[in-house]
């Protein structure tokens, strides 16, 4: 029986696409110095080539003039001591006058009887090599209706030019070796290069991989710890619910009213499971949409005047004082309904943690370009260990915040997300003396 091949974890899935990426990478920029390399390697061997044949051709054309001028052969090898006498590197050397390279050639004059002078023999080939090689220039010069004929006789590794004459062929021959060579050492340059930099091209994607997975990486670690929170959460009332049912099929013989307590229960707790629900969905929402705000002109003094009077019942009915103070004129871009949660979100968590005939406060300033609305409440202070965790989804700092007042955990963040989605953001201090303050900051509209 075959076993199930084991479903790759988020982790091999991470590795996989790291390792993905960094061969693609790597491979891409080498195929791109592949490329490069070849084209250079074909262009310094055109050129080269080129050095070549216009070294030969300035050789054919300059014995042919010495001839034309009434020296000969003796006065050739003289001009050509003369010429080693001045500095040249190597006998019968010559630099080209149109070339970029030193170019050793050899010469000869082939008469049309077949016999051959030679001018000079730099390359130093031997008699079958010599032989060949003027044989088969000899036999293309005369068959080219006396113009000037050039190639490569690729069997002895020579190149040659032929340029005939009414007496007879000027040829000169060079070695294929100095057009290869050149392609080597800019070929073996460019491949040393390669390697260079694909060893950086490929640290370069080792670290960018990790760094381009990290944010996926991130987005899952949170995504396994909200489905855990959120499980959790809702095991409870789910447990209280099945508990009540169970009690009440127990007891059928109990009328309605008997058995009330256990009714009321099932419901408080299902409508706790429909708000963390609800919550959940608008976090998920507003996440999803919060690139795509609506930037309509939102008067943020009349949100906050509204957000106040809905809370005035609510702050008489726990013995709290509820002040506001909200300036005019803060209007920013958004969507209202956003922002109005948000702030209820702020004002209700402010009323549900003041103690007990404290106080809330509501201020709505303009500072610097930016609309500034804090919320105060008066009570125990928010552990200092607590307050980076606050916005955190489903962190409650039960030592200090909860006791027994319920809630879930999803608000604040709820709020944070709505401020940054808006271009604000929100912060959190909170001491003995001043109490628990919460800052949003948001750009005005301009």
């Amino acid at each position: 029986m075959k076993k199930k091949p084991k479903a790759k974890s988020e982790r091999d899935l991470l590795v996989s696409f790291r390792r993905q990426f960094v061969v693609a990478n790597v491979v891409f920029v080498a195929l791109v110095l592949a490329v490069a390399t070849v084209a250079v390697g074909v262009f310094t061997f055109q050129k080269s080539e080129g050095a070549v044949y216009d070294s030969l051709q300035h050789r054919v054309t300059t014995n042919q003039g010495l001839r034309a001028s009434g020296a000969l052969g003796k006065a050739i090898l003289q001009s050509e001591r003369s010429y080693l006498g001045d500095g040249g590197e190597t006998g019968g050397a010559r630099r080209d006058a149109a070339g970029d390279i030193t170019v050793a050639t050899s010469s000869y004059f082939i008469g049309w009887d077949g016999a051959y002078t030679t001018y000079e023999d730099v390359l130093d080939l031997d008699a079958s090599t010599l032989s060949s090689a003027l044989s088969s220039v000899y036999g293309l010069a005369s068959s080219s209706g006396g113009l000037s004929v050039r190639g490569k006789l690729s069997s002895l590794n020579l190149y040659f030019v032929a340029l005939p004459t009414d007496d007879g062929v000027d040829v000169a021959l060079a070695s294929t070796g100095l057009v290869e060579r050149s392609v080597l050492s800019v070929v073996g340059a460019m491949a040393g290069a390669s390697l260079g930099i694909l060893a950086v091209i490929f640290i370069a994607s080792m670290v960018l991989s990790k760094r381009a997975v990290a944010p996926v990486d991130r987005a899952w670690r949170r995504q396994r710890q909200f489905i855990a929170d959120a499980s959790h959460e809702l095991k409870t009332p789910l447990t209280v619910i099945l508990a009540n049912n169970a009690l009440l099929r127990e007891s059928p013989e109990q009328t309605v009213a008997n058995q009330m307590k256990w009714i009321d229960s099932t419901d408080t707790e299902a409508h706790l499971m429909q708000g963390l629900v609800d919550d959940m969905l608008y976090l998920a929402k507003v996440e999803d949409d919060g690139a795509a705000v609506v930037n309509d002109r939102v008067d943020m003094d009349e949100v906050a005047e509204g957000v106040v009077l809905t809370f005035e019942s609510v702050a008489f009915d726990r013995g709290l004082e509820l002040e506001s103070h909200i300036a005019p004129g803060a209007f920013v871009l958004g969507q209202r309904d956003r922002l109005v949660r948000m702030l209820a979100t702020l004002v209700d968590n402010a009323c549900k943690y003041a103690d007990a005939g404290g106080k809330v406060d509501v201020d709505l300033a303009v500072r610097g370009g930016q609309c500034v609305v804090r919320v105060r409440n008066t009570g125990a202070p928010i552990a200092a260990e607590d307050l980076p965790h606050l916005f955190d989804r489903f962190y409650r700092a039960d030592k200090a915040r909860t006791s027994g007042k319920g809630g879930y955990g999803l608000g604040l963040s709820i709020a944070q997300t709505i401020a940054r989605d808006h271009g604000g953001d929100i912060s959190a201090a909170s001491s003995a003396s001043d109490g628990t303050v919460f800052t949003v900051t948001l750009p005005l509209a301009k």
